[in-house]
């Protein structure tokens, strides 16, 4: 079975003053034996990379923050609720249970430090309360060592407990062969059929399942209690093999498709564009080599002039982009699809029209699906 590598693979969120990359070896990509799971074969240690990086803000989606907290009321049986979130990503779904029921107390592990920092430290704490209901909102496929995490999970549970884990739907991107996703923090891809498979498997009994859909992912949203049985595991689902397989295998043809669309833009004089300095971004560079671009657009204040990635040129916000006046740009959405529409509003602000892409396969943008290109 061959596995997807990646060479000399650049850090994503390492947003510099000075031009500056740190590189890891080959990130390479698995898929499991005993089922289709797709999953980082490096185990990178981050924590040595990566200090509390104040310009990265999590923006997971929350518009069914509401919606779950009453699911998780109508499931809990205590009326007193003790809960605890691992990461500040858990903090406006507890807010929003306490909202609902005044009855209940929480806290949130950690609300500073890096995701890989909050999920070795958390294993490596000794509680001394437990409760009953544990919050675990897209962490579950940063975390390289689940047994371990599942562990400590069992040490600071009541009887009477709900676990609410949520992750992304790595699907769509599998079969649209997005390799975009691929992402050196994130060491599992889940579908539903493998996350429920891996967390039976562990010993997790499932409650409630709930997908949410997402413009660049769905949302698996899941309510567990841990049991004390053993539980079988799941069958393979023979289509979600075929597509994972499909996924390793077809690196190499999407990367000739897409560098003969690059240096035909180059052939004809466009200047390149990057609207959104994002992981996904980060990735798409990587894989197709592309080492220069002459502009970079992002409107976090916070990464205004910062470098990032490959990218030479440090980063503007659209206000100054607007000033620009070039006859020829090429302009690649790589930011998050829920996002697109509002920048495309903002690009027909420019007193020129560019050609305007996404680097996303499901996007009905995409630079290899749309006539002419």
């Amino acid at each position: 079975m061959a596995d997807l590598k990646i060479k000399n693979f650049t850090i994503a969120n390492n947003y510099s003053k000075k031009y500056s990359n740190i590189f890891l070896n080959n990130v390479t990509l698995k898929k499991s034996k005993n089922s289709s799971l797709l999953y980082l074969k490096n185990n990178f240690d981050l924590c040595k990379f990566k200090e509390n990086n104040k310009i990265i803000k999590y923006s997971e989606p929350e518009e069914h923050i509401s919606f779950i907290s009453k699911l998780i009321l109508k499931k809990i049986k205590s009326k007193k609720i003790k809960a605890i979130g691992i990461s500040i990503k858990d903090e406006t779904l507890l807010k929003k249970i306490r909202e609902k029921n005044k009855n209940t107390q929480f806290k949130v592990f950690s609300r500073r430090a890096s995701l890989e920092k909050t999920i070795y430290f958390f294993t490596k704490k000794k509680f001394n309360e437990k409760y009953n209901i544990v919050i675990l909102r897209h962490i579950w496929e940063h975390i390289y060592d689940q047994k371990k995490f599942f562990l400590k999970l069992k040490e600071i549970i009541q009887n009477d407990h709900l676990i609410y884990i949520e992750v992304p739907d790595c699907l769509k991107l599998i079969k649209n062969l997005d390799y975009s996703m691929i992402w050196e923090e994130h060491r599992y891809y889940y579908t539903k059929h493998t996350l429920i498979g891996e967390l039976r498997n562990l010993g997790f009994e499932i409650v409630l399942f709930k997908r949410i859909p997402h413009p660049q992912e769905d949302n698996l949203c899941l309510l567990l209690k841990i049991k004390k049985k053993k539980v079988l595991k799941i069958k393979k689902n023979r289509i979600l093999e075929n597509l994972s397989l499909s996924y390793l295998k077809n690196l190499s043809k999407q990367k000739i498709k897409n560098k003969a669309f690059f240096e035909n833009l180059k052939k004809n004089n466009f200047k390149l564009v990057f609207y959104g300095a994002t992981h996904m971004l980060n990735t798409f560079l990587n894989i197709n080599k592309i080492k220069e671009a002459d502009y970079l657009i992002d409107d976090d204040i916070k990464k205004r002039n910062k470098f990032f990635s490959v990218i030479k040129k440090p980063i503007i916000n659209f206000n100054n982009f607007m000033k620009i006046d070039d006859n020829k740009l090429a302009i690649f959405i790589s930011c998050n699809l829920a996002l697109e529409n509002k920048i495309l509003s903002k690009l027909k602000k420019l007193k020129k029209r560019p050609k305007i892409y996404s680097i996303f396969p499901h996007s009905k943008n995409y630079f290899l699906n749309i006539k002419g290109s």
